[in-house]
């Protein structure tokens, strides 16, 4: 019981006079005891708050770091996909214009046919 009272004493009069640390040892059964001040606690608990800030603050940059690469590669795959759809049209346009030109050449091979075959028609009347 003595050692105890002795224990309780010595952490009151620690705090109080704001000694720094102080490791008790209860020589029956080995116990240790460490005395703090309530600043040197003070600075502890604002330590540890700080340490678990930061690892609060690393886990947010690293998921928005996550959120970028996930983005950087979504409009990687959104500007393939445009390019490929792009490509496509520029090769359906070639094929529509294509065709285009064709019709128009026979357009005007059928407009010089036309031409010559009235031609002929009026030849023959005119020689009849």
């Amino acid at each position: 019981m003595n050692a105890k009272l002795l224990i309780t004493i010595s952490c009151l009069l620690l705090n109080a006079f704001a000694y720094s640390q102080n490791a008790l040892i209860d020589e029956t059964t080995g116990d240790t005891l460490v005395v703090i001040t309530l600043n040197q606690m003070d600075d502890i608990y604002v330590e540890l708050i700080q340490k678990d800030s930061l690892v609060a603050q690393a886990k947010i940059n690293a998921f928005k770091e996550l959120k970028y690469t996930q983005l950087i590669d979504s409009t990687r795959t959104n500007f393939e996909r445009t390019q490929n759809a792009l490509n496509d049209l520029y090769e359906r346009y070639d094929v529509v214009l294509t065709s285009n030109q064709r019709q128009k050449n026979k357009l005007k091979r059928s407009r010089q046919s036309l031409l010559i075959a009235l031609g002929v028609i009026a030849l023959q009347i005119i020689l009849k």
